[in-house]
């Protein structure tokens, strides 16, 4: 036993080689038969009471080896004896009960947790009991060592599908009424204890209903008496310390409040009836077979909780203290109380007290706010763009609030605005010595928040450039730091205001822009970030003001990147040289050079730190937009190129360092490799680089690589196929091979999919110069499509490279097949996943390649072929059908945005109204989005969310049942109008015309295609005519237009020469 206490002590040692050998040393014990008892007894200080750390240590051998080897994994592993097992099944429990001392405690918890997993209820049966009897013992530390215990076995489960959780629903039948008669006394009680405990049983109760209710729970009634209970607590006075009532001793301290248990305890409940509520307190929302228990619901249990949570805000409103956790969760739930009527009927009466005491009075600067603005301005401004901090946030509360009664109901907009222009107009009316800063503060937060509901009414849209002059631009010189900090971001959320007096909005740009400079830094940041949104507005105001001092701006963006690392800054400086990137012409390698220089100190600072290490990703995307920028200069690309491509060689070295940039980093050679004027050698040395990065590390990053490969290939096809790689001997279209192949080869059908496009961009950019890797790629890319692929997107995917290869030399594509005997079974397997071409480029490729063969001399094609000539027409007729589809559904869309562009234009500024607050306008309510207070607020949001979860549910059914993996994005691949593709400057209908008209040009094929035609159905035959004449009508006009061309470039030559 001394021996291995002096092993476990060394654990603990810092020096990495006597702590590394003695880990080594208790693995090798592990198996050794009174290993765990031995390690147990340790624990207990059954034989000697031990220090802390060796008794931590300890515990944490024990839940490693037990982890590890209690279920071998192999006929080699670690195997403890049946002794050593029944011991740590009879004593482990025990030892729990009794332990004080918390790390300990908590590996304990694990690992009974862990074994509690592997054998109950085959075996172990006892252990529920006897943690029962521990909470029915009365002795404090075992009722909360059990209760603890109780929750980590519930954690390992909460997760799991019910299946899954059977063991988990058998302990809650054992433990749940005993809990509950528990969590009754506790309730009396005015203990710390009592306290803890409670929490305990809350948090147990949370991991039980994860995301189904147990069927102990079924039982109505059972349910709704722990939601009493839970409602008690919540409701429980807390008294001050100083009133000397019990439950006693609240800390006066805020951070020691909210860490004390009876705040705890109901921070935990407001997180179980939270959840509760959004599952099942909306009854139009749930399953049909649980309608009537959401019913019961709300009335029984949602609408109790809802008061006592008005009543907590109250007592906060009122100066007395509520936890920042659960007001924040008690404002959440009455967001979600919007929407249905009972809670809403509840909640109506105390909107006014909402919209002032707590959505305006959460909302608006305080003491805490200007403790850390004098003291730390940097931590300050960290904290407002954290955004892991503002999900526990009141602040985020209070916006969702607002937001939700906005939204959800008609009647509170119209109160929020009256309140809003009220309440400025008063700041406004009061001497400056009596003002009241954080109210105002306050109420112009509520009116940025509200951005999104003012903008989608009118009315209101048409009084806020009024409001704006008045009441928020002057701000922007205010002697209060706060309040130019939140008028410039009030500007921002309403930047895009289309202004009537252009003036407005030139003198505001300019005032913002003056922040940029003040004495406070998070009015400097505020400006910084707000600016990004203004410039969404397209009003040439912002050019006459930003053009001049466009250098100036930057410098001031450089200057807050270098100070601190917020990564809303960068992205304002993104937006800024997106729109304004031509000014920088003159200067754009220093541009550059600044912000590689920038991303390289933040990569540096924040090797550690995630926030740091987006803010350096979105350093790369800021590059990649100026570059985007500058293709109005493209002179400037060879400089850019030499200052960003050592950092994109940096980023795919082969040792993976660059990992987390990768997709950045591959947008910046996409774009390189798009706009310079030539490919140059050192960009052929980036695209190698990239091919191992995904030889040895970035094998999942297939999705970026294809699109800029495309690029290269597209405008280097003679390179691509001559070059050689000197590392490798390869040629660039082999090394490409290459990547495609280790995709299909080793990858998923998704990222296979994606990488069978590098062949369809090498047939498609290297006519006449492939020839010779023809045959491999053909005959590589028909074993995958007749005997691999699974999935039919996938097969789609391969057909389209067989398609592709018959456009490049249908003879030899054909020749290719035929060698390897594979002709008639491709062109089946073909044949088969036509009605899955339902995107566009498959659909053209399709016609274009079975055009290509088409075009080859019957006489010259094999029988496997000329046999099917007829499905071969028949397959380029459905194509277009489909094609034709696409295209008419793409107009109706083009013209439906349109239509919404129109009715944006409508929108107005004018004068500003003065309504009191309470007495709304009729038509405001009318005109304003929302639901009456005698209707259910039914989002349609959650209405079409729900109908494509089930849309998609059915999607995965249906592709199991064919062996399929699902994927969101099968219909909507390569939909996307805008997007290049290779075959863009191929007319598809005259493709299809010329070939027609080969096939009239002879007796004997005009007579085999009458009949071809004459077999096919009605509605085929009649498609084929109409694109026959439609592919002759748009060539005649295609000739047309280029004789006129011709004739316009001729008369422009005969100016110029005279």
């Amino acid at each position: 036993m001394e021996e291995l206490k002096a092993v476990l002590e060394s654990t603990m040692l810092a020096d990495n080689d006597t702590r590394n050998a003695a880990e080594e040393h208790l693995k090798t014990l592990r198996g050794a038969p009174g290993f765990m008892p031995a390690l147990m007894q340790l624990i207990s200080g059954e034989h000697d009471p031990g220090t802390e750390a060796t008794r931590l240590a300890a515990a944490l051998q024990l839940k490693n080896a037990i982890k590890a080897h209690w279920t071998p994994l192999s006929e080699d592993d670690v195997r403890f004896s049946d002794e050593d097992r029944a011991y740590v099944l009879g004593a482990v429990i025990d030892v729990v009960m009794v332990e004080g001392v918390k790390p300990v405690r908590s590996a304990l918890c694990d690992t009974a947790a862990y074994v509690c997993e592997q054998v109950y209820p085959d075996a172990w049966e006892e252990m529920p009991g006897k943690l029962l009897e521990n909470v029915r013992s009365g002795e404090p530390g075992r009722v909360h060592n059990a209760l603890l215990q109780l929750r980590y076995i519930a954690k390992v489960y909460e997760h799991r599908e019910r299946e899954a959780r059977a063991p988990l629903d058998m302990i809650i039948e054992q433990s749940f009424p005993l809990l509950q008669e528990a969590f009754a006394h506790f309730l009396d009680l005015n203990t710390l204890e009592a306290a803890t405990n409670m929490k305990l049983i809350v948090k147990y109760f949370w991991s039980c209903t994860q995301y189904l209710l147990p069927s102990v729970l079924a039982d109505s009634e059972t349910f709704f008496v722990w939601l009493d209970m839970f409602n008690a607590l919540l409701a429980k006075p807390l008294p001050e310390a100083s009133e000397g009532l019990e439950p006693v001793g609240q800390p006066t301290d805020v951070d020691a409040r909210m860490a004390w248990p009876w705040w705890k305890a109901k921070k935990w409940v407001m997180q179980v009836v939270s959840r509760l509520f959004a599952r099942y307190g909306n009854p139009k929302m749930v399953q049909d077979e649980l309608v009537p228990f959401a019913e019961t619901f709300v009335n029984r249990a949602a609408l109790p909780l809802l008061e006592t949570q008005i009543g907590l805000l109250r007592h906060r409103a009122a100066g007395g203290f509520v936890s920042d956790r659960v007001a924040m969760l008690c404002m959440c739930y009455l967001a979600s109380a919007c929407e249905p009527l009972p809670t809403w009927k509840l909640m109506k009466p105390h909107v006014e007290f909402l919209i002032s005491d707590v959505i305006c009075a959460t909302l608006a600067f305080n003491h805490a706010d200007n403790e850390m603005w004098e003291a730390d301005p940097g931590e300050y401004v960290r904290r407002a763009y954290d955004s892991m901090a503002a999900i526990t946030d009141p602040r985020n509360g209070a916006q969702n609030l607002a937001i939700d009664m906005a939204r959800v109901r008609k009647y509170a907009l119209p109160k929020m605005w009256t309140f809003i222009k009220n309440q400025l107009q008063a700041y406004k009316m009061t001497a400056a010595p009596d003002r009241d800063y954080a109210a105002k503060d306050g109420v112009l937060a509520l009116l940025g928040s509200l951005e999104r509901q003012i903008k989608a009414s009118e009315k209101h849209m048409k009084q806020m450039e009024t409001l704006l002059v008045q009441h928020v631009f002057p701000e922007f010189t205010s002697p209060i730091g706060f309040l130019r900090s939140r008028a410039v971001w009030v500007f921002g959320q309403y930047g895009d205001l289309p202004f009537r007096v252009k003036h407005h909005l030139g003198e505001a740009v300019r005032l913002s822009l003056n922040l940029f400079k003040d004495a406070d830094v998070p009015v400097r940041y505020s400006a910084a970030v707000a600016f990004r949104f203004v410039l969404e507005n397209e009003s040439d105001a912002i050019e006459e003001v930003v053009t001049p001092i466009f250098p100036e701006i930057v410098e001031e963006y450089f200057g807050m990147m270098g100070e601190l690392p917020v990564d809303d800054v960068v992205s304002a400086l993104e937006h800024l040289i997106g729109r304004f990137g031509t000014l920088a012409t003159e200067f754009a390698p220093e541009l550059m050079s600044r912000l590689i220089e920038c991303w390289r100190h933040y990569v540096d600072e924040g090797e550690d730190d995630e926030e740091i290490g987006m803010t350096a990703q979105n350093i790369l995307d800021t590059c990649d937009t100026f570059l985007t920028a500058m293709q109005t200069a493209p002179e400037r690309y060879p400089e850019l190129e030499a200052i960003v491509g050592p950092v994109l060689m940096q980023l795919f070295d082969a040792s993976g360092e660059g990992l987390e940039f990768l997709d950045s980093a591959l947008e910046i050679f996409g774009t390189l490799a798009y706009f310079t004027p030539v490919i140059s050698d050192d960009l052929w040395r980036i695209w190698l680089q990239i091919t191992v990065a995904q030889r040895e590390f970035a094998f999942d990053y297939i999705s970026g690589m294809v699109p800029p490969t495309d690029t290269m290939i597209q405008r280097a096809p003679d390179t691509f196929c001559s070059a050689v790689d000197p590392a490798t001997g390869l040629t660039f279209l082999q090394t490409a091979f290459g990547v495609a192949e280790r995709t299909m080869e080793h990858g998923n059908e998704s990222d296979a999919t994606v990488a069978s496009k590098i062949f369809i961009s090498i047939f498609c950019h290297c006519k006449g110069r492939a020839d010779e890797a023809l045959p491999r790629i053909v005959g590589y890319v028909a074993d995958k499509l007749c005997n691999v692929a699974k999935t039919s997107y996938y097969k789609v995917a391969l057909a389209n490279v067989i398609e592709a290869a018959l456009l490049y030399n249908a003879e030899l594509t054909i020749g290719a097949l035929e060698e390897i005997g594979a002709t008639a079974q491709v062109f089946s397997a073909i044949v088969e996943v036509a009605e899955a071409h339902k995107a566009f480029l498959p659909a053209k490729l399709g016609v274009l390649g079975f055009c290509s063969l088409l075009r080859v001399p019957p006489a010259a094609l094999p029988e496997s072929v000329t046999a099917g000539l007829g499905q071969v027409f028949a397959t380029i007729v459905g194509r277009l059908v489909r094609m034709k589809e696409i295209e008419e559904h793409r107009e109706e869309e083009a013209g439906d945005e349109e239509e919404d562009d129109d009715d944006d234009d409508d929108d107005g500024a004018g004068g500003a109204g003065g309504l009191a607050f309470g007495l709304a306008d009729a038509a405001d309510e009318d005109e304003n989005t929302g639901f009456h207070d005698d209707e259910d607020g039914d989002d349609p949001e959650d209405a079409a969310y729900l109908a494509e979860l089930e849309k998609i549910n059915k999607q995965i059914q249906e592709s199991r049942a064919r062996g399929e993996t699902f994927r969101f994005d099968v219909d909507d691949e390569d939909d996307n109008p805008d997007e290049e593709t290779p075959v863009d400057n191929i007319n598809s209908y005259i493709y299809f015309h010329e070939t027609v008209e080969m096939w009239r040009s002879t007796a004997d094929t005009n007579a085999a295609l009458d009949s071809i035609v004459g077999a096919m159905e009605p509605s085929f035959a009649e498609a084929f005519e109409h694109f026959y004449v439609q592919g002759g009508q748009e060539k005649a006009e295609a000739e047309e237009q280029a004789a006129a061309n011709a004739a316009q470039d001729a008369a422009a030559a005969a100016t110029a020469g005279a």
